[in-house]
């Protein structure tokens, strides 16, 4: 394991704007606007990440960086020496944990576990490891032409996949080009689409498959030597049973008139056009996919080294007056400054009456069906309190119920039975989800407004709504990017976006005690 010791760093620096505008139809056609792109390609404009930064890390991604100054040294190894000797010697576990959401922790374990080519366990179709290659042919030439097809078809599809991985940025990108070529590749083997009856336009993707190449050689490596009997011929039937073999023919492609038996390499090659003879040629043309292949990944490793930038930009409604910081000059270390948001928020907080009610919850019980005359209890005798003015956290290891406590307290349940007494929740208290749930094409004050538009009486006039939104809008820290879109706000903003609706949907914002509790469940 390598570890890196990053002593006075000086400065970090990204090519990004700290704000952009929505592009629109009309941005995206006006020449000044094309203009303007090609100005800031040249020249891009540039942001101060993080200065005056000592401590450890494991990274050594820089390739999308405007600047990295400072001291850094791994081990005795300088960065350029690791980034091209030592690129792939860490391994990273993302921080999504992606797993089927219905099976339990040891089906997780077992499905990956079967997946791993079993040798005594039954795959998906019941046949073991061994059951496997029965029907085939059993001849060793034939044995070990299906080996060395299908070993170089999974080398080269290998090769392919990671060369579009290292030529996307994205994962996203990459799953999407991978599943259509796959989809586009086995369309046009000539198996599943004949040749005869493939559109003309389109018929040369057959030609770059190399799955064609590879299935044709599996394919005729079995059909070669395969004879099967026919079992329907013509004509047949009632009245025709005195009928010979002499003037008998078989149904199916490729038989000749007067034969029991259809070859199967005249099958083949009259219904898909495949030929034995082509066999080593389509093997020469399988690696020939697969070297090329190969140098376009490596292609793309070493001079691709980019990754998925952190440095998002946010984008403001057009025609917003908020002002968007260009260059290095208006923006700040944004690891360090708090920025005038933070004196505003404090200040409108400042002015919020603080609340006096205690909220409570005694005796709490929920029951769930799981099945045919079956319950069970997830709470049991759950009581508590909230003290006014107090931060209170809910703490319990996963599974322990705290979700589902904050849930059963804010009627946010669609099945069960709940038992118990809960006071003073809905009228006071605004509950924010793990979720950020939010349509990001808006910015934050239309969710806002939305949210006090649809949730408070009908009786407040919509004047005294939309300043209850300014006012929330302050108390958040959002007075600098009210008219930012949602979808580009970073993570802590959009929970704060949340916040932001939950305390706008107050049941009297006339009141001041419309600046009502908050209970966040984060984990």
């Amino acid at each position: 394991m390598i570890g890196l010791l990053a002593s006075n760093t000086g400065k970090l620096v990204a090519s990004s704007s700290s704000g952009a505008s929505e592009a629109t139809l009309r941005s995206t056609i006006n020449p000044i606007g094309i203009f303007n792109a090609i100005k800031a390609a040249r020249h891009p404009p540039v942001k101060d990440i993080r200065s005056g930064f000592e401590g450890v890390t494991l990274i050594n991604h820089r390739g999308e960086y405007h600047e990295v100054s400072g001291t850094v040294s791994y081990d005795s190894i300088t960065p350029a020496e690791l980034a091209k000797h030592y690129r792939g010697d860490v391994t990273y576990c993302p921080e999504d944990d992606v797993h089927f959401p219905a099976l339990t922790v040891q089906q997780t374990l077992d499905f990956a576990a079967k997946m791993r080519t079993p040798a005594k366990e039954q795959r998906l179709d019941g046949k073991t490891r061994d059951e496997y290659p029965v029907k085939l042919q059993q001849s060793a030439a034939q044995f070990f032409g299906f080996f060395l097809f299908l070993f170089t078809m999974t080398l080269t599809m290998k090769a392919w996949f990671r060369m579009l991985t290292a030529a996307c940025k994205s994962e996203a990108t990459a799953q999407a080009f991978s599943g259509m070529s796959v989809l586009v590749l086995v369309l046009y083997t000539g198996y599943a689409i004949p040749m005869p009856s493939m559109i003309g336009a389109l018929r040369w993707i057959t030609y770059i498959n190399p799955l064609r190449y590879g299935f044709e050689g599996i394919i005729t490596n079995q059909f070669r030597t395969l004879n099967s009997v026919c079992s329907n011929f013509v004509p047949m039937g009632p009245g025709y049973e005195s009928v010979g073999l002499a003037n008998q023919v078989c149904t199916t492609v490729g038989a000749v008139a007067g034969e029991a038996v259809v070859n199967g390499a005249r099958f083949v090659e009259l219904s898909y056009g495949y030929s034995y003879v082509n066999a080593w040629r389509n093997y020469g043309i399988v690696v020939a996919f697969g070297v090329a292949f190969l140098v376009a990944y490596i292609f793309f490793t070493e001079f691709d080294t980019s990754f998925a930038s952190s440095t998002s930009v946010v984008l403001f409604k057009r025609g917003s007056t908020q002002r968007i910081a260009t260059d290095a000059a208006d923006t700040v270390d944004e690891e360090k400054s708090p920025g005038e948001a933070q004196a505003t928020a404090e200040k409108a907080l400042a002015l919020t009456p603080a609340m006096t009610d205690v909220f409570s919850w005694q005796h709490m019980e929920y029951v769930v069906p799981i099945g045919s005359n079956e319950h069970r209890k997830l709470l049991d005798d759950v009581t508590g309190y909230v003290a006014p003015g107090k931060l209170t956290a809910l703490m319990g290891e996963s599974g322990a119920g705290k979700t589902t406590l904050l849930n059963v307290l804010a009627e946010r349940h669609s099945t069960g039975v709940v038992s118990g007494d809960r006071l003073d929740f809905q009228a006071q208290t605004g509950y924010c989800q793990q979720m950020d749930m939010h349509v990001t094409e808006s910015t934050v004050r239309e969710s806002l407004l939305f949210s006090a538009r649809m949730r408070q009486p009908a009786s407040v006039l919509e004047r005294e709504k939309e300043e209850y939104v300014t006012t929330c809008l302050n108390m958040c820290g959002f007075e600098d990017c009210a008219d930012v879109l949602v979808g580009s706000l970073g993570i802590g903003h959009r929970k704060r976006t949340t916040v932001g609706v939950e305390l706008t949907a107050a049941s009297h914002a006339r009141a001041p005690r419309a600046a009502h509790r908050l209970v966040a469940d984060s984990y």
